[in-house]
């Protein structure tokens, strides 16, 4: 069984949506990022 324990590294796959594809990428991806990031530290 894995456990958070036996987690050392994940990875964070970053992409756009089609409805999200006419605004602004680098601002999308940051907030994507940085909800992505805080769940994973939640989750340590």
């Amino acid at each position: 069984m894995i456990t958070n324990e036996n987690i050392k590294y994940v990875a964070i796959y970053l992409r756009l949506s089609r409805d999200e594809e006419n605004r602004g990428i680098e601002k999308i991806l940051a907030c994507h990022r940085n909800s992505l990031t805080e769940l994973s530290y939640e989750n340590e």
